[in-house]
């Protein structure tokens, strides 16, 4: 009997998989139902997985592990910061910091020690700074964490519509498409340098009609590609690899603090 029912579920699983599979792959333009259906399909695909976003396949980025219910879990950033500084006799000096940060978002809400209620949901956060071991704080999530508007995509917070299909690689892929507004919508951090990249201009900002795009793979329905584009000016795009290496794990040995200092 147990057999049967576990036959069953895959086979439901699997007819849910190609409806929603033939969703992304028609020509037609998506209602705004289809949409939330690609969502739902697309968080389901990625949940358990940990995908690295760069501006090249193979280049850093933050490493994203997604939970069971295709949210943001756990995120990983590795990178380094240069500077120096001139001294009064003329003498330059340099430095160089290396830094990885483990953020894990929680899902409960930031309280302050005090019980004051805070807005965003608690992040314990662990940082190792020139290998010298980790540092754990607690604090709220804010609307400028690292890849927050393609997480806010994905989540369904930023209203999406149809878009083309297109080959990307090897893979035909379907758009989904979202206003772009640069300047308050921060990207991700250089690997190097810790800077945002690419820094948002207000020229850039003050186009009206720049547009992201979320492109599914219409096999996998994995997300594989985001792009900006804005009129007259360069687009930029990341890419999606998933599983390429360990995924982001919280520090053995190291308790957070459960509340906002």
């Amino acid at each position: 009997m147990r057999s049967v029912i576990v036959l069953a579920v895959l086979a439901a699983g699997a007819a849910r998989l190609a409806a929603q599979q033939e969703i992304v792959k028609t020509e037609r333009a998506l209602q705004p139902a289809d949409v939330t259906a690609i969502l739902d399909a697309v968080r389901h695909a990625i949940a358990g997985h940990t995908a690295r976003l760069a501006f090249a396949p193979d280049g850093p980025g933050p490493e994203i592990l997604f939970g069971p219910d295709g949210r943001r879990r756990l995120l990983r950033l590795v990178g380094g910061v240069e500077g120096g500084f001139v001294g009064g006799d003329g003498t330059r000096t340099t430095y160089h910091t290396t830094f990885e940060t483990i953020a894990d978002y929680t899902g409960r809400p930031a309280i302050r020690c005090d019980g004051t209620r805070l807005d965003g949901e608690l992040v314990l956060e662990y940082r190792n700074e020139d290998h010298k071991g980790w540092t754990p704080r607690a604090r709220a999530a804010t609307n400028h964490e690292v890849s927050a508007p393609i997480l806010d995509l994905l989540n369904g917070v930023t209203a999406m519509e149809s878009g083309d299909l297109r080959t990307i690689g090897a893979q035909t892929a379907r758009a989904l498409v979202a206003p772009w507004s640069p300047s308050t919508s921060p990207i991700v951090f250089d690997a190097k340098t810790g800077d945002p990249v690419p820094n948002a201009t207000g020229t850039a900002a003050a186009r009206p009609r720049a547009v992201q795009m979320l492109w599914i793979d219409v096999e996998s329905l994995r997300p594989v590609r985001w792009e900006v584009a804005v009129p007259d000016a360069p687009s930029y795009a990341m890419t999606f690899t998933y599983d390429s290496g360990p995924a982001p794990r919280i520090p053995d040995g190291v308790t957070a603090p459960e509340c906002v200092p």
